[in-house]
């Protein structure tokens, strides 16, 4: 340190002018070198095959997207809409897993919860974005209309609720816009307006 000034030395060269900022960085997708994204989906591939079989030769008790098989169902959700987004077969096969670990979660989802981490809303909202993309209409359409009635038919106690993410309103808020993030204009705003109302409160 400098006797007259009160800072460090900095003993690096100066970035070029012509790197981006971070403000333009967070603006670009990330590029991932071809042969190491390709070793990235296998790994991916392969991991998602050992969760299938663990799940299937021992369900688990616990449902929730947070620690347990609707998680590993959100991941084939996730794959089949973006990394195989093209590859219609592929697609479809993680959607059909999707749905097998999702119909064992949906009768044994926790009543007491209605959030999207650990309650019901989380795989009811991923079985009904599943359901749709499989084409199941009917199904996608019963599916949200329970996790509606998770908040409509039980208004009193979702109003004592903590407005927090995992057992309270806004996690029960993340499934209605996690739904529209999928199937826009599934959940009307009237009904997402009056549960964003629970989460902030003057």
């Amino acid at each position: 340190m400098s006797k007259d000034e009160r800072n460090f030395r900095n003993p690096y060269a100066r970035l070029p002018a012509c790197l981006p900022s971070s403000r333009e960085k967070a603006s670009q997708p990330p590029q991932v070198p071809p042969e190491l994204s390709v070793r990235l989906l296998a790994a991916l591939e392969q991991t998602l095959v050992e969760c299938d079989s663990a799940y299937r030769h021992a369900p688990s008790a616990d449902t929730s997207v947070y620690t347990g098989t609707s998680g590993v169902a959100l991941l084939h959700l996730h794959v089949a809409t973006t990394l195989h987004a093209e590859d219609h077969r592929k697609s479809r096969e993680h959607l059909l897993q999707a749905q097998s670990l999702l119909t064992h979660c949906l009768s044994r989802v926790p009543s007491h919860s209605i959030t999207f981490l650990c309650g019901a809303g989380g795989p009811l909202a991923i079985a009904a974005v599943v359901e749709a993309g499989l084409g199941n209409t009917d199904k996608a359409k019963s599916l949200l209309q329970q996790l509606k009635e998770l908040y409509t038919s039980n208004k009193s106690r979702f109003s004592q609720l903590p407005s927090e993410l995992l057992y309270g309103h806004v996690g029960y808020l993340y499934c209605l816009l996690f739904i529209n993030a999928y199937l826009p204009g599934a959940v009307s705003q009237s009904l997402l307006q009056e549960v964003r109302s629970h989460c902030v409160r003057c």
